[in-house]
């Protein structure tokens, strides 16, 4: 079967610039872990920028990367798109950006 390759940022602040919770990323972690059995997350720092359809600009600094490979199907899929809405409301976000790409996993 075909695999996929998503990875999901998690910003350090909400938006008005407070610093989010460890125990929101624990939380998120956690529930991956228990719908895939595994994933993994990488702490190197990104920072970026951009703009939503009104013209506000944010500035991002995210050193939280979290990623899992899975079967590439409708019901992954569906996940993650739920998945995303979940965790906007969680880390207070406009959006979150979540990467999915395929993989071959050797």
């Amino acid at each position: 079967m075909l695999q996929i390759k998503v990875e999901i940022l998690i910003p350090l602040n909400y938006n008005d610039g407070s610093p989010v919770e460890d125990d929101k990323l624990i939380q998120t972690y956690d529930e991956i872990v228990e719908r895939f059995t595994a994933c993994s997350m990488d702490n190197s720092t990104i920072k970026g920028r951009w703009m939503n359809p009104e013209s506000k600009v944010y500035h991002d600094d995210i050193n939280r990367s979290i990623w899992i490979i899975c079967d590439n199907n409708e019901d992954n899929r569906m996940f993650f798109r739920n998945f995303k809405q979940g965790l906007q409301e969680r880390f207070k976000q406009d959006s979150i950006l979540i990467c999915i790409n395929d993989v071959s996993v050797i």
